[in-house]
């Protein structure tokens, strides 16, 4: 069986309460599985944190060269799913907007707070949590303006997205790979002297990676 990310859909009661971080496009895989006397296996596996469409595909291998194929949907949803917004990478000073896509998939309107954590981006709005409500069956985006601090270089950044009601919650940590500001310049002098030596000095700007 290969589970493969297949569409949108959105998680079970095992993830009410979790918090979500590992994605993945391929959920598991297993080459040979042998059945018993009747012709069944049975393989268990642990889904990642993905709020979507699955689609198994069983592929059966007799000895004599049979071949059968099988395929099978199913949804990982929740009630109250949170998707990020977020760039592809950042550049150490940059400001940008960090986005909590919320869908209220639950059969009441609710009421939530919105929250953004990070130990090395700078918040830049005057609260790190903001309340909305969301009808049944709708959704919602919240933004929050962050920046890249320019001391940190490289790595990447880590933080938290999550919506909250009393009952329902949904929190993903998600990444953000840190690329270095290496644009290059060049710069050309030129001088004449009648002097045996001569001496020239350059200067770096302190903003420049040197």
């Amino acid at each position: 069986e290969i589970p493969t990310k297949g569409g949108s859909g959105g998680g079970g009661e095992g993830l009410a309460k979790k918090v979500r971080g590992i994605f993945k496009d391929t959920a598991f895989w297993h080459a040979v599985v042998n059945t018993d006397e009747s012709g069944r296996a049975q393989v268990k596996f642990t889904l990642p944190d993905n709020l979507t469409t699955w689609q198994a595909e069983t592929i059966g291998l007799t000895r004599d060269t049979k071949l059968g194929v099988a395929y099978n949907e199913f949804v990982t949803r929740k009630d109250l799913m949170l998707v990020p917004l977020r760039p592809r990478f950042v550049v150490p000073g940059d400001i940008f907007n960090v986005g909590a896509k919320i869908f209220n998939q639950s059969k009441d309107g609710q009421k939530l707070r919105v929250r953004f954590e990070s130990a090395t981006l700078s918040l830049m709005d005057d609260s790190a949590g903001k309340n909305i409500t969301i009808n049944s069956g709708d959704t919602d985006t919240v933004y929050f303006k962050v920046q890249a601090p320019s001391q940190i270089e490289a790595g990447q950044h880590e933080f938290l997205l999550s919506a909250k009601t009393n009952n329902l919650e949904d929190s993903v940590i998600q990444y953000l790979p840190i690329t270095p500001n290496n644009t290059y310049e060049v710069t050309a002098t030129a001088n004449y002297t009648v002097d045996k030596i001569s001496k020239e000095y350059v200067f770096l700007p302190e903003n420049v990676v040197k």
